[in-house]
């Protein structure tokens, strides 16, 4: 079972006790395009959903919330079945990057059998 929104944002808070940490619940496609932020944000993770849409639309808002040493973490980079690749993952988001980014690929490689793929987690910065 998923944890609640005041559950996470427990732990959240427990890691990080000086954070600013706004949880906002809803479908990313609509919530991201109507938030009203001002300041860059430091850390941002990309896992709501798992289509290339709504992670295509994820990074687009997302890109708009970076300065310069924003961190940004995608879930969902899958190797293995290409045709689940065109349909689900971040895969494309990545690939398509330009040479502004630094991506790293990182550990562990989770395999998901019924899928017959792994996942992992991919880290984005901006080039200084």
């Amino acid at each position: 079972n998923p944890l609640t929104k005041d559950q996470i944002f427990a732990k959240l808070k427990y890691l990080f006790p000086k954070a600013e940490i706004n949880l906002i619940k809803g479908d990313t496609v609509k919530t991201l395009k109507n938030l009203n932020i001002k300041n860059k944000i430091d850390f941002i993770f990309i896992d709501g959903g798992h289509s290339v849409k709504t992670i295509k639309n994820d990074w687009s808002q997302s890109k708009k919330l970076m300065h310069k040493n924003t961190i940004v973490v995608f879930d969902d980079f899958y190797t293995g079945d290409k045709n689940l690749i065109k349909k689900f993952g971040c895969n494309k988001i990545i690939e398509s990057l330009s040479n502004n980014y630094l991506v790293e690929y990182l550990k562990p490689k989770d395999y998901i059998p019924h899928l017959k793929v792994h996942v992992q987690l991919v880290k984005i910065m901006l080039k200084k």
